[in-house]
């Protein structure tokens, strides 16, 4: 089990409600980071977080990254093209 399989965030709220897809899925874009570089989406907005590129804790990134539509992503190309985190 890689250190990524062994991070749990169900007490972050916006990740424990996510489908099990998309909880992979950012578990696999977070991998074992414990900070991670997020690029905003055009369009999105999250309450108390500024719309710029950013450093975050794992944690916050997986905040982040359940939303629908996501407001931040991991690349660059994935903010400008915009869709879901599981695409």
């Amino acid at each position: 089990m890689t250190k990524a399989e062994k991070i749990h965030y169900d007490d972050v709220p916006a990740f424990a409600s996510a489908t099990p897809a998309l909880q992979d899925a950012i578990r696999a874009a977070i991998g074992s980071a414990e900070t991670i570089h997020l690029y905003p989406a055009r369009d999105a907005w999250v309450d108390g977080w500024a719309r710029v590129e950013q450093d975050v804790s794992a944690r916050d990134a997986a905040h982040l990254l359940a939303h629908i539509p996501p407001p931040f992503y991991t690349t660059a190309e994935a903010a400008k093209a915009g869709g879901l985190l599981t695409d």
